[in-house]
């Protein structure tokens, strides 16, 4: 037997605290390259990559591998549910302009870290799903997940359960391993009915044809809202660039700004190794 599609989702956003009600989920951040600001202020649209060019392989069989569904990437079915499906990948906005973020994601300090205003009214967990990262304590001891294989594995008198909605949910759980991102996560389904365009790219840091689905920023369809951008540490021509971007954006109206808050401002750190 399976529980009703509205259960199961509220059985994983009890599970992932997505409900917790902590004003850091209303903004989160993102670390990315300068050119992904760039191409997001010349071309209007908010992008977001399906899950097969993400930094980590293993992200993507990590919860299967646990509960003990099974893995199976080569699959036709697999390959299909992998380029439907897109994430953007953010953090808790305490750690904006964090060093070691930008070590990690921020292309060594030369990239932008974007700050996003959150409208929960449009995670409506059909195709916007919207929540924390649940991670492992330790190799093979994450509680949330091992809940979730009782719950998987439970039998009695023949009947058992069976998780509908694991093939969304599951991207919201990750290894111990990550747990200093603390990543808030949007993962978006995509369907033949979507409105959404999706475009191929060959993905650069992964060397890896994927697709992309773009979100117009000015028709707001997203559930995140540009608000910010700060430009890296070991930017080249950093000051250059804010001048430049910030005219830019006067011009394109990306993201909001006055004369008093610039909608582009240089990172604070200055001690960068």
């Amino acid at each position: 037997m399976w529980l009703k599609s509205a259960a199961e989702d509220e059985f994983f956003k009890i599970l992932l605290q997505q409900n917790k009600g902590d004003v850091a989920y209303n903004h989160v951040c993102r670390y990315t390259s300068l050119k992904s600001l760039f191409l997001a202020m010349k071309g209007g649209n908010h992008v977001m990559c399906s899950i097969t060019c993400m930094n980590d392989k293993g992200e993507t069989s990590y919860a299967d591998k646990y509960v003990g569904y099974g893995a199976f990437a080569n699959s036709v079915n697999s390959v299909k549910e992998n380029n439907d499906c897109f994430i953007l990948s953010c953090c808790n906005v305490e750690m904006e302009d964090n060093l070691t973020m930008w070590r990690l994601y921020g292309n060594d300090g030369k990239g932008v870290c974007l700050e996003y205003e959150v409208d929960l009214s449009k995670v409506d967990n059909k195709e916007f799903f919207f929540a924390p990262v649940s991670y492992g304590k330790q190799m093979n001891n994450h509680p949330s997940l091992d809940f979730v294989k009782k719950v998987r594995h439970w039998k009695d008198n023949g009947w058992c359960f069976e998780l509908k909605r694991w093939y969304i949910w599951k991207h919201f759980f990750k290894s111990h391993l990550f747990r200093e991102e603390n990543e808030v996560r949007l993962l978006y389904i995509w369907t033949e009915k979507s409105p959404d365009k999706v475009e191929w790219i060959m993905d650069a840091s992964n060397n890896i044809a994927s697709r992309i689905c773009l979100f117009p920023i000015a028709c707001g369809r997203l559930p995140l809202k540009l608000t910010k951008a700060i430009v890296g540490p070991k930017c080249p021509e950093q000051a250059s660039n804010v001048d430049q971007f910030n005219y830019m954006n006067r011009q394109t109206k990306t993201i909001p700004d006055s004369l008093f808050r610039p909608a582009i401002s240089a990172s604070r750190i200055e001690d960068y190794r």
